[in-house]
């Protein structure tokens, strides 16, 4: 039976489980209508044998990002940033944390979290902790994407482990970003990169990247707000309009007034931040193929280069002189498998992962992009 397997593609393999049991059905009808038993036991048989087509978690590479980036107190080191803490990087290992049921490593997250940063009166989180400063915080402002990782890990895993207390602080947290982090637009309500700063009385400056769409969908059933589809609506109707540069691609910062074009305070690329907005198109199963034909076209620069540019400067199209990072790479990997576009795309070949090799950025965005597949059930 594990040969039927075999015949199905990479590309929704599920939806050929039917077509190749079928072929079966009418090459044993013998058996269909005299061994039922042995019909039943060989259903089982087939379905397990495939069972290897789930994507599943690799335990390992968790080990290891847990041992090489959580400190036993629960702060991660970001290792590409002199060994700083954000709240963005304890919402990624919350995140991790609970998708590979590692309670022990999540409490530890959160406790750290909670002492350090979760020391605004808003329930919102300073965005960054340095050991080298004194005091450790010097800016008390938030950043918007790491309140809303945090509070979705925190939802996730009151969820798979019935802790009350937990989804308590989420919903605390989410009525805050309801309360402080949106902002009124011409395409909708927007959310604030954070609270202080981002604003002024001609309009906003924002970050396609904390847009995090599975995010949205969880408050949404939490906290049903006619919001949460709002800010989904917003933030697609924003990656449909904001193209800038030879490939159309949205900016890692962009300038919303009366019209939108690229911010003037960040440099005007498409790089380290905007490489997260197919990682959560992809997570929130919006699998639109319009939306990701900017990634895709940008992707096609590795058939002239033989390397996928780390960023292109949206202003005149530079890129840069050496790759992305293994984790990007893994984005754009599950992009591909979410929206069924292999075919258009020129493969150079699988990054081998290897946790020694990649800092903290880089390493969480592999294992983000590894539970994105798993939870939309991807190859």
């Amino acid at each position: 039976m594990g040969g039927y397997c075999l015949l199905i593609p990479k590309q929704n393999p599920y939806g050929y489980l039917m077509i190749n049991f079928i072929l079966w059905i009418k090459k044993h009808w013998f058996f269909v209508f005299y061994k039922p038993v042995s019909v039943i036991l060989l259903l089982v048989i087939f379905f397990s044998g495939c069972s290897s087509l789930s994507p599943k978690l690799d335990r390992q590479a968790w080990n290891e990002y847990r041992v090489k980036f959580i400190t036993l107190s629960g702060r991660v080191i970001d290792t590409g940033q002199c060994g700083v803490s954000h709240s963005e990087g304890q919402g990624f290992a919350m995140l991790l944390a609970v998708g590979h049921n590692d309670k022990a490593t999540f409490l530890q997250l959160w406790q750290w979290t909670q002492a350090h940063l979760q020391i605004r009166k808003d329930r919102l989180f300073a965005w960054r902790w340095n050991p080298a400063d004194h005091p450790p915080v010097k800016d008390m402002n938030n950043a918007s994407d790491g309140d809303i990782l945090i509070a979705w890990a925190l939802f996730r895993a009151a969820d798979k482990w019935r802790l009350k207390n937990l989804r308590k602080s989420a919903n605390e947290i989410v009525s805050s970003i309801k309360n402080n982090l949106i902002y009124p637009s011409s395409v909708g309500p927007v959310l604030l990169p954070g609270i202080n700063g981002f604003q002024d009385e001609k309009g906003v400056d924002i970050n396609l990247s904390y847009w995090i769409y599975p995010a949205f969908i969880e408050f949404d059933k939490q906290q049903p707000d006619i919001l949460w589809r709002e800010l989904i609506n917003s933030g697609l109707s924003l990656l449909e309009k904001a193209r800038f540069g030879r490939w159309r691609l949205p900016p890692d910062w962009l300038r919303l007034e009366k019209n939108m074009f690229l911010s003037d305070k960040y440099p005007p690329r498409f790089s380290f931040d905007a490489v997260r907005i197919p990682l959560y198109l992809s997570w929130g199963g919006l699998d639109d193929l319009a939306l990701f034909k900017p990634f895709l076209s940008f992707w096609n620069v590795q058939k002239t280069k033989k390397y996928l540019p780390a960023w292109t400067n949206l202003n005149d199209d530079d890129i840069a002189q050496y790759a992305i990072s293994p984790g990007a790479y893994k984005v754009f990997e599950l992009m591909r498998h979410a929206i069924n576009e292999e075919h258009i795309i020129d493969n150079q070949g699988e990054l081998k992962l290897d946790v020694t090799d990649e800092d903290y950025y880089s390493n969480s965005l592999s294992l983000l992009a590894r539970l994105a597949a798993v939870d939309a059930k991807l190859p």
